[in-house]
């Protein structure tokens, strides 16, 4: 039962109103920050992190977090628009779609809507955006210099992450 008490205290937390609006001008930024050219998720979070000095630490995190989603997927839109690939998870996405249209059974289908056309895509930004955050959380190491930063930031803030 502490568990389902621990899990609606996360909740509660998390859907806060303050923690929803910190999320949404995060994600609203980071989509400002990641459609600019040569600018990435490490630029966005480096640019933004100042703001966070003053914030409460679970603010500060919710909104470092939207700054990353939101740039690593703005950086879709001029991928979409201007059909060129940007970085992180829009490259993921492009060898992806490349290497589900070489070994299908239909090529001519893809373009047109054909799930292999768009569930390999997928799969492969959603792996590598999403699972960048468990060992900087869990074991305290960094896999990239986004997430070296964003561990700077945990330790700014006074949180130690991992053991």
């Amino acid at each position: 039962m502490d568990i389902l008490n621990n899990l609606m205290h996360g909740f509660s937390i998390a859907f806060a109103l303050d923690n929803l609006m910190w999320a949404v001008f995060g994600v609203f930024m980071g989509n400002l920050i990641g459609v600019l050219p040569g600018m990435g998720v490490l630029a966005a979070i480096s640019i933004l992190l100042p703001l966070t000095y003053t914030m409460p630490p679970t603010a500060a995190l919710v909104m470092l977090s939207g700054i990353y989603y939101g740039s690593q997927y703005g950086g879709g839109i001029t991928s979409i628009m201007l059909n060129l690939p940007g970085t992180g998870p829009t490259i993921a996405s492009f060898i992806s779609y490349a290497t589900e249209k070489k070994v299908a059974r239909e090529p001519r289908r893809f373009g047109r809507g054909a799930i292999e056309g768009i569930a390999g895509p997928e799969a492969a930004t959603s792996a590598s955006t999403q699972t960048s955050f468990i060992p900087t959380m869990s074991l305290g190491i960094p896999g990239d210099p986004v997430m070296a930063l964003m561990l700077g930031a945990l330790i700014i803030h006074g949180i130690q992450p991992g053991p």
